[in-house]
Parts: C-alpha cells; sequence; structure tokens
C-alpha cells in the first residue's frame, strides 16, 4: 500500500494556486504514443493509444499555464478520452481544456493532484471525469494505472471505476467556472476538496463529488438546473464532511419531465452557513427531491434546504434529512429571512407541496429557525414529521421577532389544504 503525506500534497496544491503558472514544458507526454505539440499558448494532443472507443494518453506532466489551452484530438469513433500523469506534480489547470472528439467523455487522473485557477474552463462535448486516483478501472478485467503504468490492461470496456492506493490527494476550484454540455456530467473524485468562489455547471446533467475527506465550499455555486433539457439535473455529494458559507446547491426545473435528485451523503458533519440547498419547480415538472444523511445537519444565519414550486404546475419534491447526531436550525439572515427546512408552493405556482421527514438523534431550533411545509397558492401543502430519538427544542425568537417554529399550513390568500405535522421525541 502506498502512504501519502495528505498535508503536503494539500500545501503542493495550495502553493500552487498561490501563483499564476508561466508558460513553459507544463504537458509533456511519456508514452502510449501520446504526442504533443505547442504553438504559443495553444497546446495540442494527439495520436495516442486507441482500444476499441477508448483512447489512451501519458504524461509525465499535465499542467495548463494561465490563459493558455489544451486540446485533445483524435478520431471520431472514440468515445472516452482517458490521460493519466505518472509524474510526480499536481496537475494546475489555468487555462481551457478542450476535448475536439464530437460527444468523447474526457477522464485525466493525477494522483499527486489537481486545481483549477480562475482562468481555467472547459470546452467538451461529453462528460468530464478528474480523480486524484491512483488507477482507472476499464470494466471487470482492464486496467489504467498512473502510480504503476506497467500495472496496466489497456481494454476496450469503458470506464467503470477509480481506485486508491492510500489517503487521496486534493482537488481545489479557486474561482473557476466549469461548464459541461447540456445533458453531461461533470465528476470529480479524490480527497479533500475545496472551492472557492467557483461555479460547478452541469445544466441538466450529473454534478457528483465524491471525496475520502472533508468539502468545504465558499461563496461557490454548485448547478444543474436545466438549461436545454427537459429536467434538471442530478447531484450527488459524497464525503467526509460538508462545510460550506454563502453556497448554493441548485437544481431549479423550468422543464415538462421530472427533476433529477439532490443527494448529500456524509460520514460526519453537515453546516451551512448563509446560502441552501435549493431545488424549485418553474414549469410542468416536478422539482427535485433532496435527500441529506449525515452525521449531523446544521443550518445558520438563513441557510435554508427548499423543495419549492415558483411558477408553473409542477409540484415540489420532497425533503428527507437522516442524522445519527442533531439536526440544529438557529437564527435568519440579514433580511430576517430565516434558517430551515422547507417544502413552499409560491402563488404563481398551482403544483401541491411536498413533505419534509427529518430523522435524527437530537432536534433543535432557536433564534426564528424553522421546519415548515406551506402553500400560497391553489395546490395543497405537504406534510412535516419531525422524530428525534433524544431531546427536541424549539424555543426562542430572532432579534427582530420571528418566532422558532415548526409548521405546515395553508398561506392566507391559497385556497390548497394544508398538510399535517407530526412530532416525536424521547425528552423535550
Amino acid at each position: 500500500m502506498i502512504v501519502r503525506s495528505c498535508a503536503t500534497r494539500t500545501a503542493w496544491v495550495l502553493a500552487l494556486l498561490a501563483c499564476p503558472l508561466v508558460a513553459g514544458a507544463q504537458i509533456s507526454g511519456n508514452g502510449l504514443g501520446t504526442a504533443v505539440s505547442q504553438s504559443g499558448g495553444a497546446w495540442t494532443i494527439s495520436a495516442g493509444t486507441q482500444v476499441g472507443g477508448n483512447l489512451f494518453h501519458s504524461f509525465s506532466t499535465f499542467g495548463i499555464p494561465t490563459g493558455n489551452s489544451a486540446t485533445f484530438t483524435g478520431p471520431g469513433s472514440v468515445q472516452h478520452v482517458i490521460g493519466r500523469v505518472t509524474g510526480p506534480n499536481a496537475s494546475s489547470i489555468d487555462g481551457l481544456l478542450r476535448n475536439a472528439i464530437p460527444g468523447a467523455d474526457l477522464w485525466l487522473i493525477n494522483p499527486h493532484g489537481i486545481a483549477f485557477g480562475p482562468n481555467a474552463s472547459l470546452d467538451v462535448q461529453g462528460s468530464v471525469h478528474m480523480a486524484t486516483a491512483d488507477y482507472l478501472m476499464l470494466g471487470s478485467g482492464g486496467r489504467f494505472d498512473a502510480t504503476h503504468p506497467g500495472a496496466s490492461t489497456l481494454a476496450s470496456a469503458p470506464p467503470s471505476a477509480f481506485g486508491f492506493l492510500g489517503p487521496a490527494t486534493p482537488i481545489m476550484v479557486d474561482r473557476s467556472t466549469l461548464a459541461t454540455a447540456s445533458g453531461k456530467g461533470l465528476f470529480l473524485s479524490g480527497g479533500d476538496m475545496t472551492f472557492n468562489g467557483a461555479t460547478l455547471r452541469a445544466p441538466g446533467g450529473t454534478l457528483d463529488l465524491s471525496s475520502q475527506g472533508a468539502i468545504t465550499a465558499t461563496a461557490s455555486t454548485l448547478d444543474v438546473s436545466n438549461g436545454t433539457t427537459p429536467a434538471s439535473g442530478t447531484v450527488r455529494i459524497v464525503g467526509g464532511s460538508f462545510m460550506a458559507s454563502n453556497t448554493n446547491v441548485l437544481a431549479d426545473n423550468g422543464g415538462s419531465a421530472q427533476g433529477g435528485g439532490i443527494t448529500m451523503q456524509l460520514a460526519g458533519a453537515m453546516q451551512m452557513t448563509g446560502g441552501g440547498v435549493l431545488s424549485h419547480a418553474d414549469g410542468a415538472g416536478r422539482s427535485a427531491d433532496i435527500d441529506i444523511q449525515s452525521g449531523s445537519l446544521t443550518l445558520l444565519a438563513g441557510a435554508e434546504v427548499v423543495s419549492g414550486a415558483r411558477a408553473g404546475s409542477g409540484p415540489t419534491g420532497d425533503v428527507r434529512v437522516r442524522t445519527a447526531g442533531e439536526v440544529r436550525i438557529e437564527g435568519v439572515d440579514a433580511a430576517n429571512f430565516p434558517s430551515g427546512l422547507f417544502a413552499v408552493t409560491d402563488p404563481g405556482s398551482t403544483g401541491s407541496a411536498g413533505s419534509i421527514s427529518v430523522q435524527a438523534g437530537s432536534v433543535a431550533i432557536t433564534g426564528g429557525g424553522t421546519i415548515s411545509a406551506s402553500t400560497y397558492g391553489p395546490g395543497s401543502g405537504g406534510g412535516v414529521e419531525v422524530l428525534a430519538a433524544g431531546a427536541l427544542s424549539v424555543r426562542g425568537e430572532s432579534a427582530s421577532g420571528i418566532p422558532s417554529s415548526i409548521y405546515a399550513r395553508a398561506e392566507p390568500g391559497s385556497t390548497g389544504a394544508a398538510g399535517s405535522v407530526t412530532v416525536r421525541a424521547t425528552c423535550a
């Protein structure tokens, strides 16, 4: 087993982002027939080794200097462009990463870390998969190895799973906008993940973040709201913890089909300060369900988890929270909007509200926080169920007088029926 110093690797990736890259030999092929050419700031990667629909490339270094571009080329029969970095350096990408093969997915593994800078962007018609993995499995028998290149068995089977031989190294996205083509996916897999002022967008597609460690997001947007697709996409976030400040996870659905889901599976804590996890129906399609499974959940300073309907006839999805520890909902934001869990239909919608279900070790709602399902229109309101294995408390109000609360109701002016409220706890 390979043992890496995660602290050292994290420091290295941070150092990469501390200063812009300068032009130089940032992309170097080292086998599999990979050919790299450069014209000014434009790098072109060609040739490689093709096995079926897979086109393999190997690099000793792979980085895109500030304002430069790197373009993968190849025949139209290629379905997956797959690259590995076998050298000791992390990949710092601060320019345009392009795949010129129509419809082909792009895969890149670098066991030493991946960092996207402020000028990074994507131009790929297929999906994009980036990982700090040691190897990539190809079906049940193939393997493309970056740490032990000699252990590779190239195959025509599509990529199936990333493999790690030790603690995974970090992925950082610093003030980048990384966007896929409509209906495609953006997949990041590695160790600790840091998003700072970042925008990750997969319109109507899939956004998948799989971390072996902590996910930290500041002033960032993770968005699968649909563009030209019939429905919003799917968000899947898996990690040790998720700590976010003024960050939004979005899956708004303006189409006619049911929206994809938002799933967050965290072994430890999930905490949001401001921002939220938001899914809205803006057309005839249902908004996405939101499923959170974590060690604990804390919503502060107006942070919200919302499945709502703002326009059209689409109903809202459901909100489900499962934690072994505490659910803590506290306070309001600067505009006096409360922190909370919400399922709501707005006056412009004719859809019905979904339900909210919370199962936790304990629940504490203070300072104006809320759990609420409500309707402002003709659609019916959803139900609220809160089950606590231990204590449950709803106390106090915000400084402006907004009370802490759990409720389901039909708001003034609505014609829909209110849902029910069920609250159970072992002790108060």
